[in-house]
């Protein structure tokens, strides 16, 4: 660390602009490298990042990239996994990926032509989750539809229950009304993403108005993540 004390006068001031040629200026950090966003990603808001070994998960609003920062001078994109449906945080444990998913226009099939109609089996509000024992190869096995979506959530594990992993959503969307509940039905269907088969079943939270609280708890068991359904709804 070179000092507690703010740089005076300030670096930032005078900086100029750019996008991978902008000014930059820094205080107890250096800058490593900078990597241009691949196609499909570009311009598009990077929202959060979750690390498992080797590998940096950036969410964006596009779906998620998958770096390998072993030489963090130089990260390798390993997949680019184009699936929209703002904001996509992302959370990783052992070899499961959760994908938050709010927007109206986030569909179950990852397509970026969204969804027009109010009421559609084919919109996701809710959680994704991926299996990525190949990481460079990520299977999207589950959806948990939730009333308000998932602008972001938090994973955790009890240490009394080590048959699941835990999924805290906060959802930051308007209620779902008993109208528009049909993206929160069950789907037993076989369809086809740019990806490959979609999950066999998308699960539900709680249909219509019973389900206003912001935020639910997701439990997925770790034998059979492909199961994960919405617990509980928190409140106060």
């Amino acid at each position: 660390m070179d000092s507690m004390a703010a740089p005076s006068p300030d670096r930032r001031i005078g900086l100029s602009a750019g996008l991978y040629d902008a000014g930059t200026a820094s205080w107890n950090m250096r800058l490593v490298s900078t990597t241009p966003s691949p196609e499909k990603f570009e311009g598009v808001t990077n929202s959060d990042l979750a690390f498992t070994g080797k590998y940096a998960i950036q969410g964006n609003y596009n779906g998620f990239q998958v770096w390998d920062i072993s030489n963090p001078a130089r990260p390798v994109l390993e997949t680019a996994y184009y699936c929209p449906a703002s904001q996509s945080d992302v959370s990783v444990y052992r070899n499961l990926l959760f994908v938050s998913g709010e927007a109206g226009s986030g569909r179950l099939d990852c397509g970026g032509e969204g969804v027009r109609e109010a009421v559609s089996h084919d919109r996701l509000r809710g959680i994704r989750i991926f299996d990525i024992t190949d990481i460079k190869n990520p299977k999207y096995i589950a959806n948990v539809q939730t009333c308000r979506g998932s602008h972001t959530h938090t994973v955790l594990v009890d240490p009394k229950d080590r048959d699941n992993v835990y999924v805290y959503i906060s959802g930051s969307a308007g209620v779902r009304s008993p109208s528009r509940a049909g993206g929160l039905q069950q789907r037993s269907d076989r369809r086809e993403s740019q990806h490959g088969p979609l999950p066999h079943r998308s699960h539900q939270g709680a249909p219509g108005r019973s389900d206003q609280g912001r935020d639910r708890v997701v439990a997925a068991d770790l034998q059979r993540p492909g199961g994960a359904a919405a617990s509980r709804r928190l409140t106060g």
